[in-house]
């Protein structure tokens, strides 16, 4: 045979192999343990006492926000935000008072329920107005406009500002604005935290490895098993509906989805930590 002959041949073979290995690596992949390396050590687990990636990184899914911004859009949109401790929120016509309704049937993983005063203990030891035992508290900054946090029963809670601040919202979509436990101290929450995600700390080793498990290991609500639906949209409100999850849902970001994860630092051989799937599931009871 030809020696171009068998170079085409050879090319056509490679070609085809490499496109197969693509279309693989599109489907989903659910289950199993994924392994990353971290190129830093957190100085903690705690989300709300460090002010880098180094910590958002590995322990973001552990956590939820009130509001985060799209996960699937290409870029930061203030416009385009997802619920996810929250259902709904609107201003007041003065632009100083942002109430949010909650979801219910959360809870923490450590079965506590979550609820109006986790809000409320969260952004009052952000603003300095209640001691959790925090050794640092980087961004205490942004919420200097915050005047006070009201809650109306367990599922509705409103922020109290001292005048407008259309850049508000930003904060609180921002990847470092979780809401943390109001029953559990500064201290676990920089070894073991503890929140609503989808993943739990398995294990914090400083210097060594972070290890995190699937919330719902057996094939529960783990993951990004619910699509936000936008159902109003204005300058003073924003709602979504949370419709129940379709048969074989599957990850809208076509992600790998594992039920284990982990990151390691350079070096270390053992590689266990921190899985993802997406962070739009509050562990539910």
């Amino acid at each position: 045979m030809p020696s171009r002959i068998r170079t085409g041949i050879a090319g056509a073979a490679f070609l085809a192999a490499m496109l197969a290995g693509a279309a693989a690596l599109a489907e989903p992949q659910r289950g199993g343990t994924l392994r990353v390396y971290h190129r830093e050590n957190p100085a903690s687990a705690s989300m709300h006492e460090e002010a880098s990636i180094a910590t958002v990184m590995p322990f973001m899914a552990v956590f939820n926000n009130l509001v985060v911004y799209n996960q699937q859009a290409e870029r930061n949109d203030p416009d385009d935000l997802t619920a996810e401790l929250a259902t709904e929120w609107r201003w007041s016509e003065d632009h100083r008072r942002l109430t949010f309704r909650l979801r219910e049937g959360v809870t923490w993983h450590d079965g506590k329920p979550f609820t109006s005063a986790d809000v409320k203990c969260t952004w009052d030891t952000i603003a300095g107005r209640r001691n959790a035992g925090w050794r640092k508290n980087p961004r205490r900054d942004w919420y200097a406009n915050l005047q006070a946090v009201e809650t109306s029963g367990d599922f509705e809670v409103s922020f109290l500002l001292g005048r407008p601040q259309p850049s508000f919202m930003a904060f609180l979509a921002s990847g470092m604005s979780p809401v943390y436990p109001c029953h559990v101290d500064g201290r676990t929450m920089r070894q073991k935290p503890i929140g609503t995600g989808p993943f739990r700390v398995v294990e914090f080793r400083p210097n060594n490895s972070i290890e995190l498990a699937a919330t719902r290991p057996t094939g529960g609500r783990a993951g990004p098993t619910w699509t936000p639906s936008p159902t109003a949209s204005s300058a003073t409100a924003r709602h979504a509906s949370w419709p129940s999850p379709p048969a074989n849902s599957t990850s809208p970001s076509r992600a790998t989805s594992p039920r284990r994860c982990c990151a390691t630092w350079p070096g270390r051989r053992r590689a266990r930590s921190a899985s993802s799937t997406a962070r739009t599931s509050p562990a539910r009871s």
